[in-house]
């Protein structure tokens, strides 16, 4: 190809060879399809190379809500605005209305977010407002409190001593001291009370009797009344209708008195004279020794004014003894004595006194065997008989008597 100083000599064999020379140089240009777009292929002049057309459409970018920028030519430049508000370390973005924004600055070292809305965001920092509790104290039954710290409260347990917090229980029969009654333990009990009540109502009032004593005689159907106790020595008998007090007819026994035999001697005193006889029990009698009989004397008299025999015929006995025997001696270990004593008309203030004894007692040299004994005994005096004494020489160690009036 000539260069620019070269002079045109042949003009048509020059532009032949400018042709070819063209045609060298600018052969990448030459060639590509329908649609293909050319490319560099180095950084080397007229070096290109045809490639697919893969560059896109787009003949615009618009930006929206937090972006800007956009265009539709050229380069286009888009930018978060969003992240362009932001100022500094710790700001927040808000929403001040529909699709708009604004920065909200950092507060201060422990403040916190909080709802505002006469702001532009409606929100602001607020410094926290840490209360003025410097202590926290505690009364029953509430427990726990302190001064500093986390403070933990609670509530004490109930008892009969202290307040406090206590179970719910059903029972009704529970003992505990503890638990405390449900609606259900209150009706039960309520049920059981009034069921009670109705019992009470329907039982004889207390107030039916008002002296030591006193019955309760049926007078009908559900129907009673007081009898007030009767006098002494009446006994309780029917008339057929209803029950009363009655001096009971002749045979009838009553026990006048009864006891144990201790000491040396016992007496029973202050023997009503209402009775037409007077019978005296006495068991398992025994003496301070082996071999002594059971004595007895009347109305206190120590006199040498009484006498005694076997039950047999006898015939001028004269009085001599300061007491009347009743038994025959008696073993001191024995258990099995029994005997019975009658003093008939003891109430008679004109006659000498007598009695019989009939006993039975272990023998006291072969205590399985027994011994039988009757003895009378008799007294000169004539008042009625008011007390009678029983006695021993060695004292009693066992035994127990019974005296009966018989009318």
């Amino acid at each position: 190809m000539p260069t620019p100083t070269d002079l045109v000599t042949d003009l048509p064999a020059d532009f032949e060879v400018f042709g070819q020379a063209v045609d060298t140089s600018m052969a990448d240009l030459k060639g590509g399809t329908t649609g293909q777009i050319l490319s560099k292929a180095s950084n080397t002049d007229m070096d290109f190379t045809w490639i697919a057309n893969d560059q896109g459409d787009i003949t615009g970018v618009t930006a929206g809500t937090g972006i800007s920028g956009g265009g539709t030519s050229g380069t286009v430049t888009i930018t978060n605005s969003m992240a362009t508000a932001i100022d500094a370390k710790g700001d927040l973005i808000a929403g001040t209305g529909a699709d708009t924004f604004d920065r909200l600055a950092s507060g201060t070292t422990g403040q916190i977010l909080s709802v505002d809305t006469t702001t532009t965001t409606g929100l602001k920092w607020i410094t926290p407002n840490p209360g003025d509790i410097t202590a926290v104290n505690v009364t029953s039954p509430i427990t726990g409190g302190g001064t500093s710290g986390d403070v933990t409260i609670g509530i004490q347990d109930a008892s009969t001593t202290q307040k406090g917090s206590v179970q719910l229980s059903d029972s009704t029969s529970t003992t505990s001291s503890t638990l405390a009654a449900t609606p259900t333990a209150v009706k039960a009990a309520y049920d059981l009370a009034n069921t009670a009540s109705t019992t009470a109502t329907a039982a004889i009032p207390k107030s039916t009797v008002t002296t030591a004593g006193d019955l309760i005689v049926a007078t009908g159907s559900s129907a009673v009344t007081r009898l007030g106790i009767g006098t002494n020595g009446q006994v309780l008998q029917s008339n057929g209708t209803t029950a009363t007090w009655a001096t009971p007819s002749s045979g009838a026994y009553t026990t006048l008195a009864s006891g144990t035999l201790s000491g040396t001697t016992v007496t029973i005193s202050s023997i009503s004279g209402s009775y037409k006889e007077l019978i005296l029990l006495i068991t398992n009698f025994r003496p301070g020794a082996a071999n002594y009989p059971l004595y007895l004397q009347f109305n206190g008299d120590t006199g040498s004014n009484y006498g005694d025999t076997t039950a047999t015929d006898a015939t001028n006995i004269s009085y001599g003894s300061a007491r009347a025997r009743m038994t025959a001696a008696q073993s001191a270990t024995a258990t099995n004595q029994q005997s019975i004593t009658s003093i008939p008309n003891y109430a008679n203030s004109t006659v000498w006194k007598f009695f019989t004894c009939d006993s039975i007692q272990n023998n006291n040299t072969t205590t399985t065997n027994y011994n039988y004994n009757r003895y009378a005994g008799f007294w000169n005096g004539t008042a009625a008989i008011t007390s009678i004494t029983m006695l021993t020489t060695q004292g009693f160690t066992a035994g127990n008597y019974e005296l009966l009036g018989v009318k």
